[in-house]
């Protein structure tokens, strides 16, 4: 019973620890942002929740500062959230070319899909505008020929 309670208050405590920490992102607060990296105890719940951060790093802010930190603290970036989005997908649809530049050259999947088949090249395909990211993901091995569930693919 004891250790159930110290549990709940440890997951607790990680917990606000990680809503502090997407607040001070989404703020684009650096030092509040970098003093909370700092505590080792939270490295095993960053991990735990690399698509939440990553995908707030690539959608709500425009400084790729916190994508960067995020990523050499060891967030995997082939990871999808519960949606089976992956953090290439969000920063392809808000046109964030430099996100999409950190992913990949932090080997971040350029045929990563999701459930529905669709990567980030089929979505850079879908928007004007995002031909820099359709380049940027075929340099790094985005499969031209991948087809999505409808049967569509990018040369389409």
């Amino acid at each position: 019973m004891i250790q159930n309670i110290i549990d709940f208050v440890g997951k607790t405590k990680s917990n606000l620890r990680l809503r502090t920490l997407c607040s001070a992102i989404t703020r684009e607060d650096k030092e509040s942002f970098d003093l909370l990296l700092s505590d080792s105890d939270l490295k095993e719940v960053l991990v735990s929740e690399s698509p939440l951060l990553l995908g707030l790093a690539v959608t709500e802010v425009s400084n790729i500062y916190y994508l960067k930190k995020l990523l050499a603290l060891g967030l995997d970036p082939n990871r999808p959230d519960n949606m089976g989005l992956y953090p290439i997908h969000k920063a392809t649809e808000t046109g964030n070319v430099e996100a999409v530049d950190v992913l990949l050259n932090s080997a971040a999947d350029p045929n990563a899909a999701d459930p529905s088949g669709v990567t980030a090249l089929h979505i850079a395909n879908s928007f004007d505008g995002l031909s820099e990211i359709s380049d940027l993901l075929i340099r790094m091995g985005a499969n031209i020929y991948q087809r999505y569930k409808l049967g569509k693919r990018y040369l389409m």
